[in-house]
């Protein structure tokens, strides 16, 4: 198998993922998460293809590995926390600890964007040099 592809792959869901997760201020970011959300659950679930992607590898390829299912769990945990706090902010509750960075409105740049993206596709990375 060539997994360079399975790596193109990732990074192209990382960019699709930065591409619509987009502000530049962390209240603008959380905005645009929401006006996804609105658009209903199973769509704000399916923007995040590399979840699934990365699900595909472990499951549709086989491939066992503990970098992986890292990956899939910090997925899985960014996608909830992200689900929890649109909740909340639909229900017009609490925010909990993010209200703070709500109501500062911290800038958040590229870089702190894309560093997930850097995580996962280092990672993904690692476990390929591992099986190649």
């Amino acid at each position: 198998m060539d997994f360079q592809y399975l790596l193109i792959g990732l990074i192209l869901c990382e960019v699709f993922e930065f591409v619509w997760q987009k502000g530049d201020t962390f209240k603008s970011y959380i905005q645009n998460l929401f006006y996804m959300y609105k658009d209903g659950l199973l769509f704000f679930i399916l923007l995040h293809p590399s979840f699934f992607f990365i699900l595909y590898c472990i499951f549709g390829l086989g491939f066992e590995s503990g970098i992986l299912y890292l990956i899939a769990i910090f997925k899985f945990f960014d996608i909830g926390t992200k689900l929890s706090v649109l909740k909340k902010l639909d229900a017009k509750e609490d925010l909990g600890e993010f209200a703070v960075m709500f109501r500062n409105d911290f800038k958040m740049t590229n870089a702190i964007k894309l560093t997930p993206m850097l995580i996962y596709v280092g990672s993904f990375y690692l476990f390929l040099s591992f099986m190649g």
